[in-house]
């Protein structure tokens, strides 16, 4: 699974209920929820690592000044554009490695419980959301 779709899918899980599912099937929910948030925390972790240790030299001190010259202004605006796009090539890059993780899976009744406790809840997930658990928790 991708880093991207570790993140993605753990925060929809964040967001269900659990409501009448079985016992079996929260605990698997659980386990999941406890895996992904690990490797979620990681990665997570690593793009604030990176966030700080790419900054430009003086790009702090360039922001700080608010009335900058046209070559300071200048300057600002070509630090910020290497650090986007070396935070965007680095986030690419991070996100699209593979990671084996194990998924425990649910039984068709215990997600049409979740579906069911989740919309109840007044929660904000479509139907899409909801396809998209499907995809990874029920194996077919």
């Amino acid at each position: 699974m991708k880093k991207e779709e570790i993140i993605n899918l753990n925060r929809t899980l964040l967001y269900v209920s659990f409501g009448n599912m079985s016992k079996p099937g929260k605990s698997a929910m659980m386990r999941n929820l406890v895996r992904l948030g690990k490797h979620s925390k990681e990665i997570e972790d690593a793009l604030k690592i990176a966030f700080d240790k790419f900054k430009p030299t003086g790009l702090d001190d360039l922001i700080k000044n608010k009335e900058r010259s046209s070559a300071e202004q200048k300057e600002l605006n070509e630090l910020t554009k290497k650090f986007d796009d070396d935070i965007k090539d680095y986030s690419s890059e991070l996100l699209n490695e593979d990671v084996e993780i194990k998924i425990d899976y649910i039984s068709d009744a215990d997600f049409d419980e979740l579906v069911d406790a989740t919309s109840k809840g007044a929660r904000e997930l479509t139907a899409g959301n909801f396809m998209y658990l499907r995809e990874y928790l029920v194996k077919e």
